[in-house]
């Protein structure tokens, strides 16, 4: 049975840091989409913070387009994370 990213996992978390100041970039092994697991993305698990990131363009393409691990450079920045998807 396929399954996927929890997305309200990543999206609770990357509020937080994001308000905290850090950027990200979303890494996974062989790179491109992220799936999603079907069942966070409704009622009732989907929360309205995760819902709104659902329904945000920008974060979504994010998800899609997750950079290859190999290819990946640590940035230096003083608040960045590399967020790896092992999916």
């Amino acid at each position: 049975m396929a399954t996927g990213l929890w997305l309200s996992e990543l999206v609770h978390f990357w509020d937080v840091m994001e308000d905290d100041g850090y950027s990200f970039d979303l890494i996974s092994p062989k790179g491109g989409k992220t799936p999603l697991e079907p069942k966070s993305l409704v009622f009732p698990m989907i929360d309205k913070a995760t819902k709104a990131r659902y329904n945000e363009p920008e974060f979504m393409v994010r998800l899609d387009n997750t950079l290859v691990a190999v290819n990946a450079q640590h940035k230096t920045m003083t608040r960045y994370i590399s967020l790896v998807a092992m999916v």
